[in-house]
């Protein structure tokens, strides 16, 4: 599959070249199916996408939501209703479409850092390849904001919303919240994002949760970079020229003015070895002078421009630096922020999963959330910890709770039968 910068030119910043970006593979993806439930029961509104589509730009792009493993970033996200239109669309169209669309985004992988990731995706876009499709993407998203559907289609339009006061009931079978993914009566429930969405990257993967597949890189025409490599070549030439010029004037242009009149006294010298008399040398000597100081001042003046030129280009080299540097610093904070983010919603899905299973007390909620502060990230770490919770707190198991309940209730309607029965046998005797 094969996709043309000039077909994703919308996408691009105003004057961008791609083809002069040789460390960078720039490649365009669908991340995501918006009005559709994907494999991890999770959907998008129209309006939630339109609303946050824009500030998938300029977040990263990892390897297996590995959000350690960053090999790329990306650029610019829109929205379209054909899978292969990878055009800045207005996306305020989309607002009353109920129907499946696409969001999309252009983006670069560091072909530099990852030459093998860069290759691989270049072979997994050939047709041709056996490995066609083979790597694809998936959103990354957090969102505090989520409504419950239930039903076995995976168009959000034609599934129902759970009403608010079954939500409890139906948040408890969501996948995301240790759920089965079903209700009871095996219908699919499933989480549909709405209102402020915050996009933090888009993870490759071979197994994407949403109905979309490929990573396709932008082809740079093969006649454009033949006409810039020949510009490239005639600049440089050029540029060899004009500093072989520059040298031999400035030998003269670079002297003082008691350089330059030993330098008229050695010539008139040297010209009265050659002709008869001294007031031949003399007068040629004096021609040469005129002529020479006739055109100094136009030939200082062209030295000095280019001794500005020079300052100049060193002074936006140094700002180029200090701007790199920034840029930099601000790509620190940015990855600290998405760290931050990150460990925060670690950090909910953890409390949610212990305060679904548990009926634990608010100081009993103050111990696990001081526990799992100090847990790390690492999910075996989290699986030991939940099993030494499930031996401390097992009597406060709320599946464990209700059924003795259920079992307290059983033995007492037991008891009053039983009681019923002996009195209704006394009766009868008599």
């Amino acid at each position: 599959m094969e996709i043309s910068e000039a077909s994703v030119k919308s996408m691009l910043p105003e004057g961008f070249n791609a083809k002069m970006n040789i460390d960078l593979l720039p490649v365009v993806f669908n991340l995501a199916v918006i009005n559709e439930i994907n494999a991890n029961d999770d959907a998008m509104t129209a309006m939630a996408a339109i609303q946050c589509v824009k500030s998938f730009a300029n977040k990263p792009i990892n390897i297996e939501h590995k959000r350690d493993k960053i090999v790329g970033h990306m650029i610019n996200a829109s929205l379209s209703e054909e899978e292969f239109d990878f055009n800045n669309n207005d996306v305020e169209a989309f607002a009353d479409k109920t129907e499946p669309f696409y969001l999309n985004a252009f983006g670069f992988i560091y072909r530099k850092i990852f030459p093998d990731l860069a290759q691989a995706i270049i072979e997994s876009a050939n047709e041709d390849n056996e490995d066609y499709q083979r790597i694809s993407t998936s959103w990354e998203l957090a969102s505090k904001q989520f409504k419950i559907v239930k039903g076995n289609s995976q168009k959000v339009s034609e599934c129902e919303y759970v009403e608010q006061e079954d939500y409890e009931e139906y948040r408890a079978y969501l996948k995301r919240f240790g759920g089965a993914g079903k209700d009871k009566k095996g219908d699919r429930v499933a989480r549909v994002f709405y209102g402020e969405v915050i996009p933090l990257g888009a993870g490759l993967t071979v197994q994407p949760a949403a109905r979309v597949k490929g990573v396709y890189p932008v082809e740079v025409s093969k006649d454009e970079l033949k006409i810039e490599k020949s510009v490239a070549t005639q600049q440089k030439n050029s540029q060899n020229y004009k500093k072989d010029v520059t040298t031999n004037k400035s030998n003269i242009l670079n002297m003082d003015e008691k350089q330059f009149q030993e330098f008229l006294k050695q010539t008139t010298e040297a010209i009265a070895s050659v002709v008869k008399g001294d007031d031949q040398a003399k007068s040629i000597g004096l021609i040469m002078q005129e002529t020479l100081e006739k055109h100094s001042e136009s030939w200082k003046s062209k030295v000095e421009q280019e001794v500005e030129a020079r300052q100049k280009t060193e002074e936006e080299l140094e700002s180029i630096k200090s701007e790199n540097s920034k840029v930099a610093e601000e790509l620190a904070q940015l990855k600290a922020d998405m760290e931050a983010k990150a460990s925060a919603e670690l950090f909910n899905d953890r409390m949610n999963y212990f305060d679904n299973k548990y009926d634990l007390s608010e100081k009993e909620n103050e111990i696990i959330a001081s526990k799992l502060k100090d847990l790390g990230q690492e999910e075996e770490a989290f699986e030991s910890f939940k099993s030494e919770i499930e031996v401390i707190f097992a009597h406060k198991d709320k599946e464990v709770i209700a059924k003795a309940k259920e079992e307290e209730q059983a033995r007492i309607e037991e008891a009053i039968a039983k009681k019923l029965e002996a009195q209704n046998g006394e009766t009868t005797e008599v």
